[in-house]
């Protein structure tokens, strides 16, 4: 009696479970609807941006919204993320090899950003994106900041390429074939071949630049540190394209690079990033 009434159960188990992740995959997609470029969103563009219709947006937005996921602006009417996002991603940016190198980034970076005058700050590779786990802002009025805990895609921006370059040739090309190359600015770059060179001429010199690929106006030099199991982190120092100019990023190159080498050292590196060479 049990067997049959357990058979007959099964069915509508399965069911169940197809739309339990049906219902997990529709909150992760609109999750996934905010990014670096569009932080605050409507009802609106959530719903076209994850394909459903107002009312399941609605429902979905408000149980993420009692959870801590997303959080509702009742002036502006615009949802952002919210609290418990930061408690996860504090979970990966407390991983103990890039927990260490962001520790011991810290005098570094703020050395760096009194001696250029610009955003000076350290990023990282979480899953298929680079995030900024410490930053020492300019003192500028007008300046150009990441934000700690900040995400962005791994293939844009000065940053981006220099984590790229910093990975084996094949566990760098495993990483560009997951990516679906879409412009930030008119100046991302999001033709595979030029960015492969671009990321072929990191590897060679031991740091990348970037002319607003991610932000527009701004400008950003960046080097690759390597821990003892390979690339760990990249150290950014970005500006206004009118202020940290070419010029300005040669001048500020020997600093960045003794800093890389220093920082390689204390994480058992062989390959402290010494290369020659002028910003590209």
């Amino acid at each position: 009696m049990a067997r049959r009434s357990t058979a007959r159960l099964a069915p509508a188990a399965e069911a169940s479970g197809e739309r339990g992740a049906q219902a997990i995959h529709r909150a992760m997609t609109v999750l996934e609807a905010f990014s670096s470029v569009r932080p605050s969103l409507t009802l609106t563009e959530i719903t076209d941006y994850a394909g459903l219709t107002v009312p399941t947006a609605h429902r979905m937005v408000r149980a993420l919204q009692s959870r801590g996921y997303i959080t509702h602006d009742p002036i502006t009417g615009y949802y952002s993320l919210g609290s418990s996002v930061m408690r996860l991603a504090q979970v990966m940016l407390r991983r103990s090899e890039q927990s260490q190198v962001a520790t011991l980034a810290i005098p570094h970076l703020e050395r760096l950003r009194d001696l250029t005058g610009e955003t000076a700050g350290i990023h990282t590779i979480i899953g298929r994106d680079r995030v900024c786990v410490a930053e020492f802002p300019s003192h500028h009025i007008v300046r150009m900041a990441s934000g700690i805990g900040c995400v962005y895609p791994l293939y844009a921006g000065a940053a981006g390429k220099a984590l790229l370059s910093g990975l084996a040739p094949e566990r760098c090309e495993e990483m560009l074939a997951l990516e679906q190359l879409s412009k930030l600015t008119p100046n991302t770059i999001i033709d595979i071949d030029q960015l492969r060179r671009e990321i072929a001429e990191a590897r060679e010199v031991g740091y990348a630049t970037s002319v607003a690929e991610t932000t527009a106006s701004a400008s950003a030099l960046a080097a690759p540190v390597y821990g003892a199991d390979g690339v760990v982190a990249a150290i950014n120092i970005a500006g206004p394209a009118t202020r940290w100019t070419l010029d300005a990023m040669h001048a500020a190159l020997p600093a960045l690079m003794e800093t890389v080498a220093l920082l390689g050292e204390h994480l058992g590196s062989t390959d402290h990033g010494l290369h020659n060479g002028k910003p590209h």
